[in-house]
């Protein structure tokens, strides 16, 4: 038989938020405070323990934007819910202040070899990427960090 790599463990994982924080946590990469949610009473928790504005998100199936809702005081609890709760499989985030949004894409070869492409800098307009500046402007100190 033969091997498929990545793996199908990896495109799960970077498919579910919960899974991939959770790997997150374990490698010790740095993400926002997070709680999974799966009920009004879970998001109402969650809201409590992280305080608000924080971002309500679809565990999968979440894209440019869809599957998100922004919590910015209680009285949106039940909306968010009613807009999101279907989902059943819910991750309440903090709400990070950023001043700008950088990613990286990076791959490994069977042989451990790791190659990475320069920062990128992503724009977004109504929750939806509209264009990424690469190589990212200013980005020469962290490009070694994101590496």
């Amino acid at each position: 038989t033969k091997t498929l790599h990545p793996p199908r463990i990896a495109l799960a994982t970077a498919q579910n938020r919960l899974s991939e924080k959770a790997l997150f946590d374990e490698l010790e990469i740095p993400v926002a405070p997070y709680r999974a949610v799966d009920s009004l009473e879970s998001l109402k928790k969650a809201v409590a323990e992280l305080g608000l504005p924080i971002v309500l998100k679809t565990a999968t199936g979440g894209y440019d934007g869809k599957g998100q809702f922004v919590l910015r005081s209680e009285d949106q609890i039940d909306t968010a819910w009613a807009e999101l709760g279907p989902a059943k499989s819910l991750v309440a985030e903090s709400f990070v202040k950023f001043s700008r949004e950088v990613s990286i894409i990076a791959v490994r070869g069977q042989n451990g070899e790791v190659k990475t492409w320069p920062l990128a800098e992503n724009h977004h307009h109504n929750g939806i990427l509209s264009h990424s500046i690469v190589p990212a402007p200013n980005s020469e100190a962290l490009q070694p960090i994101a590496q």
